[in-house]
């Protein structure tokens, strides 16, 4: 199974080639561009505990991120009706461009790492891929919880 670890680096590798220039270009971190995808991708899924959770990235990271989009006017922040401490985050205007760009390295991600796989081939893809996800989220609430040892 070396490949899954050196499909890492691969995947690591063509996501930095597709998506840096869009970074560099707009002068955003790669964090800051995934945040802007991910809010644009899973609307219902807007705060910054929904970005850590699902993107394993550091509170840290997604708070300066949050801040910096905010300050750039990419980014509102409201505070939710139900949960007052909770802040619901929206993309603005601004943003748009860059979410247009970053779905379009998105798509030609996908479109490279499919090339040549059959509708059966995707379907079976996908769902070890999902599989894949909840076994290492599952790893990763435990190791939080100190249930596994890394």
């Amino acid at each position: 199974m070396d490949i899954l670890f050196s499909n890492f680096y691969a995947n690591r590798a063509l996501h930095s080639i597709l998506f840096g220039d869009i970074a560099l270009r707009h002068r955003l971190s790669m964090t800051e561009l995934v945040i802007l995808l991910f809010l644009h991708l899973n609307p219902d899924r807007n705060t910054a505990r929904d970005i850590v959770q699902t993107l394993k990235v550091a509170k840290s990271h997604v708070s300066f991120s949050v801040r910096d989009l905010e300050t750039r006017g990419m980014l509102t922040g409201t505070h939710s009706e139900d949960n007052r401490r909770s802040i619901r985050l929206s993309l603005e205007k601004p943003a748009e461009s860059i979410i247009r760009e970053g779905l379009l390295a998105r798509d030609r991600f996908i479109e490279i790492v499919t090339e040549g796989f059959s509708a059966e081939d995707l379907e079976r893809f996908a769902d070890c891929m999902t599989r894949a996800t909840k076994n290492i989220n599952r790893f990763m609430k435990a190791s939080e919880t100190k249930e596994v040892t890394p």
